[in-house]
């Protein structure tokens, strides 16, 4: 399954930026419950990564099922 490090190479085309590249629950090196995988729940992941790191302003991009629904970050 893909994980954030399928955007490395955007993540190194924007080396003049801070670059967060986590990996969607089961995906990559998260854990994989056994529910949990509606785009709310999704969405939720990266709203506490958000809040947890308290960023500000933060520009998301996605792909795939990221890429597909707005999460309503703001």
């Amino acid at each position: 399954m893909g994980s954030g490090a399928c955007l490395l190479p955007l993540a190194r085309a924007l080396a003049d930026h801070d670059i967060i590249l986590p990996d969607a629950r089961g995906h990559g090196g998260s854990s994989s419950p056994p529910n949990g995988y509606l785009y709310s729940d999704l969405a939720g992941d990266v709203i506490g990564l958000v809040e947890q790191l308290d960023l500000n302003a933060p520009i998301f991009v996605g792909h795939s099922m990221g890429g597909g629904h707005r999460c309503g970050c703001r």
